[in-house]
């Protein structure tokens, strides 16, 4: 077992979860915006989704994305179409907290769950970078496939509840109250720009 190659594998996933992007993005406009609570609810289920990638392609079933393009595709667009789908209820949130209307909590971790589950990127994104980290001659190269999904979800984890730990701070301050009226707005941007990502990003 090569320790080195795990942790340079560490050290370049802890990079690429710290570089801005939209996932982060939102789970921070959700801390700011409903608290600590629900943004690590959404980390639970982006990062639990991980799980789901890695068996894809540790079980080599990450090959069909890959011989079936109008599968990727399918996927894609089913996941678009929901996150395009929640960004039209945040906005609608939005207009129905200016009136008063209550409305019903979400379920955070099943939406984090259902965008990370739909995006078939991240599948082929694992494909791609694990295999130059594979760190031993004994294991079976399934196992150590696991082991690194394993390594990427913990990282991610503890960066993610990090980002959303800096809500509660971000709630105390008085631009908080001035910008309030206008967080479902720029939760639903960020959805939308989510949504275009996973059909039309790199």
């Amino acid at each position: 077992m090569d320790l080195g190659i795990l942790f340079s594998f560490l050290f370049a996933s802890v990079l690429l979860t710290l570089t801005p992007g939209p996932d982060i993005l939102y789970v921070l406009t959700v801390s700011m915006q409903r608290g600590k609570k629900a943004a690590l609810q959404l980390t639970w289920g982006l990062t639990s989704g991980l799980f789901f990638h890695t068996a894809l392609v540790a079980l080599g079933w990450s090959q069909l994305l890959v011989a079936v393009p109008e599968l990727k595709q399918g996927i894609q667009w089913l996941g678009a179409i929901y996150i395009c789908y929640l960004a039209v209820q945040a906005f609608r949130q939005n207009r129905l907290s200016q009136t008063g209307v209550t409305h019903p909590a979400k379920n955070y971790f099943r939406q984090g769950l259902l965008m990370s589950l739909t995006n078939p990127k991240v599948t082929l994104f694992f494909m791609i970078f694990f295999p130059s980290f594979l760190f031993s001659k004994l294991l079976s190269t399934p196992m150590q496939l696991t082991l690194l999904g394993f390594l990427f979800w913990a990282q991610a984890q503890l960066i993610f509840t990090f980002v959303a730990s800096l809500g509660h701070v971000y709630q105390q301050s008085q631009f908080f109250k001035v910008t309030q009226k206008y967080h479902h707005i720029i939760e639903s941007g960020i959805l939308l720009t989510i949504a275009i990502i996973v059909v039309f990003g790199a």
